[in-house]
């Protein structure tokens, strides 16, 4: 285990504290448990990276986290305690040896545990928070047992029973459960968990992810010719996400319309895409922004997920969006307005859809403008930080 950081929390002043009243206030301690975290980019630690700027400037926070290589981010008021990964690992899933000694150390003193996984940080933190009486909120970032199933592949049925009903104990033992989508809720009753919970969608920052001044330019900028149109996905490249099929849907377009280029940002498993000069395997990204910005259409071919962050952002920077129908997708998505849904793994259709969108550029521009739209209505990154806000507050009381 290793302490990243151990500041001592900053003593209320008289007047404003990075925009929040901190008149006579204690700052309510948290402890956040979560099995991903920065340097790491997948949807958790993008989530966290950038929820933890607003958290800290309200509360004192502890952070329990692994040890991925690279530099961790750096927050006032905040204790970071990271932990070894062990060596093996799951398709692209890594887990770490928590200490239970640190665990404990940091609940005994804590108002409420905030957890962001079922993996073993998140487990030890459950336990511990338990014995020791404390409030634990979980926010239920994916259906683990989908996720485990869709990502194992050749034992993924079988192991994902097992965490399925692991994941209903977990959840079952927590206090409250904060869910980023109405399908999220749905798929928990189905598998009968009946902890209370609190809806809080995610969103995105919409000034910072935004359309480009210039497409062409964007293009230019990272290194694609302006006149290329360019297929995208950014994500974690793991088998659920099933980016065979987007490659697969691709390759048959491009023999037709060797314009097309397939930008993939993200770190994984990159075995599952195939080389090809046409295929630009960016890698993982700290500021995705200038990629989304190249993009022309947006692709989302997963097998599951929840909200999907990452689709919400295309959204914001004006790209229509080809997606499966999981999670909400289907809630946000609107098809022949800002994007299109298709079956998983069908290949057919999802490249029928791309090539529809290649031929009618006027169409495509009107699904750019819808598409900021549903995030400028329904998905500021404001109003999440906010609900988390009040409601870890209140919670406390």
């Amino acid at each position: 285990m290793v302490v990243e950081r151990a500041r001592k929390p900053c003593a209320p002043p008289r007047n404003k504290v990075h925009g929040f009243r901190a008149e006579g206030f204690r700052h309510m301690k948290i402890v956040i448990a979560t099995d991903s975290f920065p340097p790491r980019l997948d949807g958790v630690a993008r989530f966290l990276f950038r929820l933890l700027p607003a958290l800290c400037q309200k509360f004192e926070l502890t952070i329990l986290a692994p040890k991925f290589p690279g530099k961790l981010p750096n927050y006032p008021n905040t204790t970071i305690h990271t932990f070894p990964l062990i060596k093996w690992r799951f398709g692209d899933m890594y887990f770490a040896r928590p200490s239970q000694k640190t665990i404990q150390h940091a609940i005994a003193s804590a108002d409420i545990v905030f957890n962001q996984n079922i993996g073993p940080i998140g487990y030890a933190a459950l336990r511990t928070a338990r014995r020791l009486n404390k409030k634990i909120i979980s926010y239920v970032h994916s259906i683990d047992w989908e996720l485990t199933r869709d990502a194992l592949g050749t034992f993924g049925f079988l192991v994902g029973w097992i965490i399925k009903l692991y994941a209903r104990w977990f959840y079952n033992h927590c206090t409250l459960l904060f869910l980023p989508s109405t399908s999220t809720g749905r798929s928990l009753n189905k598998n009968h968990i009946t902890t209370p919970t609190r809806l809080i969608p995610l969103g995105v920052d919409e000034t910072l992810f935004t359309p480009p001044r210039s497409k062409a330019r964007a293009k230019e900028k990272v290194g694609i010719q302006k006149n290329s149109i360019v297929i995208g996905f950014c994500g974690r490249i793991a088998r659920e996400k099933n980016l065979p099929t987007l490659a697969t849907a691709f390759l048959r377009i491009h023999q037709n319309n060797h314009q097309t280029k397939l930008l993939i940002v993200g770190e994984g498993l990159a075995n599952e895409i195939p080389k090809h000069e046409s295929i630009i395997m960016a890698g993982s990204q700290q500021n995705v922004v200038p990629y989304l910005q190249a993009m022309d259409i947006f692709v989302t071919p997963s097998l599951t997920e929840t909200s999907s962050l990452a689709t919400m952002e295309a959204l914001s920077c004006g790209i229509p969006v080809i997606a499966t129908p999981v999670g909400a997708l289907g809630e946000y998505i609107h098809p022949g307005k800002n994007g299109y849904l298709f079956p998983p793994k069908n290949v057919d259709l999802l490249a029928q859809k791309i090539e529809h969108l290649i031929m009618h550029p006027a169409q495509r521009k009107r699904m750019s403008t819808n598409a900021r739209n549903t995030i400028l209505a329904h998905y500021r990154w404001k109003n999440t930080v906010k609900k988390f806000i009040t409601t870890l507050t209140q919670f406390s009381n």
